[in-house]
């Protein structure tokens, strides 16, 4: 089975869109917590991951890549 390894990643351009697996990866987080910090926010419930997808289609979710530093100079 293939495995995507972030170190093996090419440079990122700041509006790269990155899947859930790659930000989990970058993070250090679970690719179910992103997923379920995103329907929090989308219910309009408390959450800690606040940055929008990029929705490719109705059901794929894409970050920006400047999206997530910026949100991690927040932290």
């Amino acid at each position: 089975m293939n495995t995507l390894e972030f170190d093996t990643l090419p440079p990122y351009h700041p509006q790269m869109l990155l899947t859930d697996k790659q930000v989990s990866q970058f993070l250090g987080l679970t690719v179910s917590y992103l997923r379920k910090q995103r329907f929090l926010r989308r219910k309009g419930l408390p959450h800690t991951f606040a940055i929008d997808p990029v929705l490719i289609g109705k059901t794929n979710p894409r970050y920006r890549y400047s999206d997530l530093l910026d949100w991690m100079d927040t932290l």
